[in-house]
């Protein structure tokens, strides 16, 4: 297991459990407990944990963004899959915009060679991912930059998005369940809020991992989204769910 997949793995197990055990996650991690303190100790210090006697408990700033190079790892091989499929859905000639998730930026990676296509979006690892190509049009929406996530938000990056109207817009979340799609940082949340509003149809683009979960701040209902694409982990009842919402489900393979 890579560093940044164990140190995701022990925020999850804190978000359950409100505390963790260096012995215990030595044990279910399988290194040893001087590995675990030093992953404490790094979390610690990006504020996301307090150490305690033999363990660790949370801080308030859990519930926000972890670092966007850390949640690119996180379920990388899903994550691909859902790209390749949601990009085999672009046309050309389409006007598309894409959030700053992860999820969102192997969507772009994926995309073949495609004539007149125009691309906005307030990530920042989008734009330079698409940057080089020359049929495709890149607009950034501006706003002030948050490097954790890297990307612009703020009253700027809402007015830069309501400047257009695209075709399909590709959204990623921190949860989906009944109550509808979550995130855990409301910047975020209320920029996305804006490009739903200024697409003709939003595709989300989530792993299985995010169904049933409910991060801090409410996005949109569910039936905002046309589509979901995700990988083969879905549930039959998470699936039903959404078909029931008239929704259309597409599973990626990896």
């Amino acid at each position: 297991m890579l560093i940044g997949e164990r140190r995701l793995k022990i925020i999850d197990l804190l978000q359950d459990k409100g505390n963790v055990v260096v012995s215990q996650l030595s044990s279910l991690l399988s290194v040893t407990e001087e590995t675990i303190r030093r992953d404490l100790e790094g979390l610690e210090k990006e504020g996301l944990l307090k150490r305690t006697y033999g363990g660790a408990i949370p801080t308030n700033k859990i519930s926000f963004e972890l670092s966007f190079k850390a949640r690119e790892i996180e379920h990388k091989e899903e994550k691909k899959a859902i790209g390749k499929v949601a990009a085999a859905l672009i046309e050309n000639g389409d006007a598309l915009m894409f959030d700053a998730s992860t999820t969102s930026l192997e969507v772009a990676k994926e995309i073949e060679v495609k004539k007149r296509l125009t691309v906005i979006t307030s990530s920042l690892a989008v734009v330079l991912e698409l940057i080089d190509k020359p049929e495709i049009t890149v607009i950034s929406t501006g706003g002030v930059f948050h490097s954790r996530s890297l990307s612009y938000i703020g009253p700027l990056a809402e007015k830069g998005v309501r400047n257009y109207y695209v075709d399909k817009m590709f959204l990623g979340a921190k949860g989906i369940s009944i109550a509808g799609l979550t995130d855990s940082y409301e910047a975020e949340a209320q920029l996305k809020k804006a490009m739903i509003e200024s697409a003709k149809e939003t595709i989300l683009v989530i792993d299985s991992s995010k169904f049933n979960k409910i991060a801090l701040v409410n996005i949109a209902p569910l039936e905002v989204i046309s589509r979901v694409i995700t990988d083969s982990g879905i549930s039959s009842r998470d699936r039903k769910l959404l078909i029931d919402q008239g929704i259309k489900v597409i599973v990626a393979s990896n």
